[in-house]
């Protein structure tokens, strides 16, 4: 009897991806200049789990409140979370099944003062995808 190992490939979110902010059109310039830009790095796909950090660009700093989606290939949402204020955040994996492609998304909000009103500095989604490997049951080959 041969033992035959067949592995599938779905796609899942990698390293250092990248969204950029975009500021409403009612923003003056001034305030373009503090527009936040995002950089996901460290994401580590376990295999119950997946665990990254959300940082600034521009400060390297870690970014509190980050929605954090986990999501099918019919956009579809399967979990969610939030990055704490070390920009930390662990998105169950079990939630997936292999029906189709998951993505995770990130969406970010600010809301910024200006003579005293407020403006919503929205940071457009960022939908990345990323590659994980399942071993599936053994296979027996007459």
């Amino acid at each position: 009897m041969q033992r035959q190992y067949a592995a599938l490939k779905v796609l899942l979110p990698w390293l250092f991806a990248m969204v950029f902010a975009s500021v409403v059109p009612a923003v003056s310039a001034e305030t373009r200049v503090i527009q936040a830009q995002l950089l996901l790095a460290q994401i580590y796909a376990g295999a119950d789990n997946m665990e990254g950090r959300v940082l600034s660009q521009k400060t390297g700093q870690p970014l509190a409140g980050v929605s954090v989606s986990l999501v099918d290939a019919d956009s579809v949402v399967m979990d969610v979370t939030t990055t704490d204020k070390e920009g930390n955040f662990n998105i169950e994996l079990d939630v997936l099944d292999d029906s189709g492609l998951e993505a995770i998304r990130l969406l970010y909000l600010k809301f910024e003062r200006k003579n005293g009103k407020a403006y919503l500095i929205p940071v457009k989604k960022l939908i990345k995808s990323f590659t994980r490997t399942v071993l599936l049951q053994d296979v027996s080959l007459p």
